[in-house]
């Protein structure tokens, strides 16, 4: 019995402190992407909204008579969680070009009270339907400007 509690005693160090090896603190850098969307609430349900397009390419916006695709996102998901899109019809009218490094400001407004509008709080406003070419044989083909870069900073829609 002796030799069971003398290796018990010799297994968990009893009387004998280690310290353990310090743990490197993580350095690597999180990626800081640029938005080109900027919003301000000017109203309960009401946002202007600066788009401003990269010095390197132009941005394509779908349009249907001057209206824009656009939704509310759920903060912190990088624009992949949507909560509340406008509802268009079929409607493709030219697209709207910002040319490289100009911007172009719109009024956007979530439409009244309906069962199907989102709940008071706070989102992020995010620009679908952008592109940095198009080509009018096929503008559904292009690939889109990734989300990132087209969510705004939190905004709060109102009461």
């Amino acid at each position: 019995m002796k030799q069971y509690w003398l290796l018990l005693v010799a297994i968990s160090g009893l009387g004998c402190h280690r310290e353990l090896p310090p743990v490197p603190a993580h350095t690597s850098k999180l990626e800081v992407t640029t938005s080109y969307v900027d919003a301000t609430a000017i109203g309960a349900r009401t946002f202007s909204v600066a788009i401003q397009a990269p010095a390197a390419h132009s941005l394509f916006l779908e349009n249907c008579n001057g209206a824009i695709n656009w939704g509310l996102a759920t903060p912190g998901s990088n624009g992949k969680t949507l909560t509340w899109i406008v509802m268009r019809d079929a409607c493709l009218s030219a697209p709207i070009e910002i040319k490289p490094g100009a911007s172009q400001s719109f009024v956007l407004q979530v439409p009244g009270q309906s069962l199907s509008g989102p709940a008071p709080g706070q989102y992020q406003l995010v620009v679908l339907g952008t592109f940095p070419t198009w080509s009018g044989s096929q503008p559904m083909h292009n690939p889109e400007v990734p989300r990132e870069h087209l969510l705004s900073d939190p905004v709060v829609l109102g009461p």
